[in-house]
């Protein structure tokens, strides 16, 4: 009787190896996108979070709560005077007797490739401030607050983008939008 190896040859190997190397070269651009719109997607739902927060806390409180951008100070923090909504956020009491009382702090580390950027002010850039009813006090009347989260390398155009719209009664919503 004949006794006969069992296994695999080199040219099935190879063969294998190519199938798998086509397989990756095809799956790993799609990964990429997949991890880069989670991403996206991530920053927008935060910042909506952060705002709905705002809300509540104004409406909890009956007085009025701002969220704005944060200063990057942890030992004092507070809002800054410049409009890069990247930097994170504070939720903080805007008016009445605990005016300036810190609420919450968003130490947002946006993630590598992800983009933030406000487009439209409907009043104040650096802030959104609710009153004790729920609404979006800076936001001038008819008009609405708008930010933009895109990917660093997406292509102009393309349906990749989330908007983040805060409107004059108070409601925020994330939104699709186009990169630029």
């Amino acid at each position: 009787m004949k006794n006969r190896q069992r296994g695999f040859t080199l040219l099935e190997l190879m063969i294998t190896v190519v199938v798998a190397i086509v397989l990756m070269a095809v799956a790993i651009p799609s990964f990429t996108n997949f991890i880069q719109n989670n991403r996206v997607s991530g920053v927008a739902n935060e910042l909506v979070t952060a705002l709905n927060f705002a809300r509540s806390e104004s409406v909890r409180r009956s007085e009025s709560v701002e969220l704005c951008v944060y200063n990057g100070n942890a030992a004092a923090p507070g809002c800054a005077a410049v409009d890069d909504w990247a930097r994170g956020w504070v939720a903080r009491v805007a008016s009445g007797p605990n005016t300036g009382t810190v609420l919450r702090v968003w130490e947002v580390e946006t993630p590598p490739g992800v983009i933030l950027t406000r487009i439209q002010a409907g009043g104040v850039t650096t802030r959104v401030q609710f009153n004790s009813l729920g609404a979006a006090e800076s936001v001038a009347a008819g008009q609405r607050m708008l930010w933009r989260v895109q990917g660093s390398n997406c292509t102009t155009g393309t349906a990749l983008a989330r908007m983040v719209e805060t409107n004059r009664a108070g409601r925020s919503q994330v939104m699709d939008g186009v990169c630029v």
